[in-house]
């Protein structure tokens, strides 16, 4: 069990490359937390530099209170899980997995139950003796894992660990290793630049964009709730729908305008957000699974989004529209129907899943600070 502590980390690799910039974050006992960005954004530099792989240009790094920047990375009680496996190809998975206690000069005793303890957990009892090459990508993975779990860390780190395993696959692996830290209750900072991953699996989400931390917040909040254009960008999917334009007052109310074709009536309660805002630039932030929904069709104001369908996904229980007002290009997940190519539509929005950026800074601008919608949709409050 630990505590990770980072005060302004910062990774500078000269010619100026600010890999990571000025990172702070605090991760509890017993945490699960996920590391999330594009390629390049930082995050697995960040991992390693907690792993002790990188060195720290500047800022403190904590280990249960304890300054660990110069400490070597085997004094540090961690474990990391790597993209690779990194398994050595001449041992069999027994001995791949006691290695490092071997190391250590554990006791043999020691040694046979931590392995057949985490092998019992991983469900990889019968794989004992077979060497790497005679494993599958999940079974590679679930050996990785376990040569962590022998080690008894404080901190479990993975570094991607799923991304080399097909679709059904990753989706089997992430449920057993939430499960597994379930069970474990052990610290751990995972690295994905799958937005789904880390939705699904971590206790917080750590977005970064170009060595800088974004947003940190619990997954839900970080979806309803994104701090600017870039995490409500990167965290959903399909990706939220950008519309660059301002709001107008008109014979029937407020407005939402878009020069390239979008013209979205605004409800009542968006009356005072408009009012005080008034007409400068906007981005209108409107998430795919947010148009045509059920609970849309059932709001009797609800704004519509007019458009024509260009393409046509079928996925099932649900279906990609992938539409066009104007110039306008925008995608929107529905429910199963007869929907065409070149079919006009009249989606409604749900009133209380708007998200409005500022135009020149692409913060997110809080609704309910100045409007009523926080009484009437109960979504803000």
């Amino acid at each position: 069990m630990a505590q990770l502590s980072l005060n302004n980390i910062c990774k500078d690799y000269g010619n100026g490359c600010l890999a990571v910039n000025q990172a702070n974050l605090e991760v509890h006992d017993g945490e699960f937390v996920v590391l999330v960005g594009p390629s390049g954004c930082g995050k697995s530099t960040l991992l390693n530099m907690i792993a002790g792989l990188e060195d720290i240009t500047s800022g403190t790094l904590k280990i249960n209170n304890r300054v660990v920047n110069t400490l070597p990375s085997k004094d540090r009680d961690i474990a990391m899980v790597f993209q690779n496996y990194a398994l050595y190809p001449h041992m069999t998975v027994y001995k791949n997995m006691a290695f490092s206690l071997s190391l250590r000069k554990v006791q043999k005793a020691e040694i046979d139950r931590r392995v057949q303890d985490a092998a019992r957990i991983l469900d990889i009892r019968h794989l004992l003796e077979r060497l790497p090459r005679e494993l599958s990508g999940g079974q590679r993975q679930r050996v990785a894992i376990g040569r962590a779990i022998v080690r008894q860390p404080s901190i479990f780190l993975f570094d991607e660990p799923l991304s080399n395993l097909d679709a059904k696959l990753r989706v089997q692996m992430r449920v057993e290793i939430r499960d597994l830290h379930h069970r474990l209750g052990v610290t751990a900072i995972y690295v994905t630049h799958d937005q789904t991953e880390a939705m699904t699996m971590g206790d917080r989400i750590v977005v970064m964009k170009d060595g800088v931390i974004q947003q940190m917040d619990r997954p839900m909040e970080i979806y309803n709730n994104p701090a600017n254009r870039f995490v409500a960008g990167f965290i959903g999917s399909p990706a939220m729908n950008f519309f660059e334009g301002m709001l107008v007052h008109t014979d029937r109310g407020w407005a939402f305008h878009q020069s390239e074709g979008i013209h979205l009536a605004l409800p009542d309660a968006y009356k005072d957000f408009a009012q005080h805002t008034g007409p400068v630039p906007l981005t209108l932030g409107l998430r795919p699974e947010m148009i045509g929904c059920s609970q849309a069709w059932q709001q009797r104001d609800a704004p519509r989004l007019h458009g024509k369908i260009r393409v046509v996904e079928p996925l099932g229980a649900e279906t990609y529209l992938y539409c066009e007002t104007g110039q306008a290009h925008w995608i929107a997940r529905v429910e199963q129907g007869s929907w065409t190519v070149g079919q006009e539509v009249a989606l409604p929005v749900l009133i209380d899943r708007l998200h409005f950026f500022d135009g020149r800074t692409q913060v997110s601008l809080p609704l309910h600070r100045h409007s009523g919608l926080s009484a009437q949709m109960g979504i803000y409050a």
